[in-house]
């Protein structure tokens, strides 16, 4: 699987919140919205945020080691 560059990696996280965003519309047509509703979404959403930046820092921790290792396998050869 290829590496993702800082900008697919904010379009996949659009995608994802685009995904989100529309799962609770379709979820709000359901439900009457009470205050315990709204905080609850409020706290999904937060929660998913949270989960795609730790993703995010992972994946890009993991990228930036990789590319330190190409560039030293590429200095060690003769």
């Amino acid at each position: 699987m290829p590496l993702l560059s800082g900008y697919g990696w904010r379009r996949l996280l659009n995608a994802t919140e685009q995904a989100l965003i529309f799962r609770l519309r379709t979820e709000a047509q359901k439900v009457p919205w009470t205050i315990w509703t709204l905080a609850t979404v409020y706290t999904a959403v937060k929660e998913e945020q949270l989960r795609c930046a730790e993703v995010f820092e992972e994946a890009s921790y993991r990228y930036h080691i990789l590319i330190n290792i190409g560039k030293h396998r590429q200095e060690r050869k003769p």
